[in-house]
């Protein structure tokens, strides 16, 4: 397979793309006028190592098998390549409201598969940390501190409403953040 890449060798692999446009290629098990590829994020149509950057906007949650989604990412990951991650938070009437969720997720479930974790057993491979972010509702507007608003978030649902989070695998000549405004809330 042959696709557009902004330098040799990159590809921007958006998962679960739907309608959405940013990647060079977008990958959805459902057809629209913006998939490029008809696959699944549990088995992914590409050799190893070809991705310079992935986008998992809103698909994770789908899955039963969080570790298994992302050794597939990891795997197609180039060294130095990035993945953004955005899901529901796990309280949020978003996440538990839904029927087609699997998967939950706080501030310290992806945490498992870096570099600083101490359960290195869970998985068979590791990304860095590069960013995590959340949004609330505006109920928590007025707290100044973000430890805070998780404890609050902790108590109560739908305060943190979803969380974005940037991995990078490991490796020499890492990329450089390309989506735009994305590591802000």
């Amino acid at each position: 397979m042959e696709y557009s890449r902004r330098n040799e060798g990159d590809i921007r692999l958006n998962i679960g793309a739907g309608e959405t446009e940013w990647g060079d290629v977008r990958l959805d098990i459902d057809s629209t006028d913006q998939v490029t590829v008809l696959g699944d994020m549990h088995s992914l149509p590409f050799p190893d190592n070809v991705c310079s950057e992935i986008l998992l906007d809103n698909v994770i949650e789908h899955s039963r098998d969080t570790t298994g989604v992302l050794r597939e990412i990891h795997r197609v990951l180039r060294p130095g390549g990035i993945v953004y991650i955005y899901v529901p938070y796990y309280n949020a009437h978003g996440a538990y409201g839904d029927p087609t969720h699997r998967s939950f997720f706080t501030e310290g479930t992806f945490d498992y598969y870096t570099e600083a974790s101490d359960y290195d057993y869970y998985a068979d491979f590791e990304f860095q940390h590069v960013s995590q972010d959340f949004f609330y509702s505006k109920l928590l507007q007025p707290v100044p501190s973000e430890r805070i608003k998780l404890k609050l978030g902790h108590m109560i649902g739908d305060l943190v409403l979803a969380m974005k989070v940037v991995l990078r695998k490991p490796g020499a000549d890492p990329v450089e953040p390309s989506i735009d405004g994305w590591l802000q809330s």
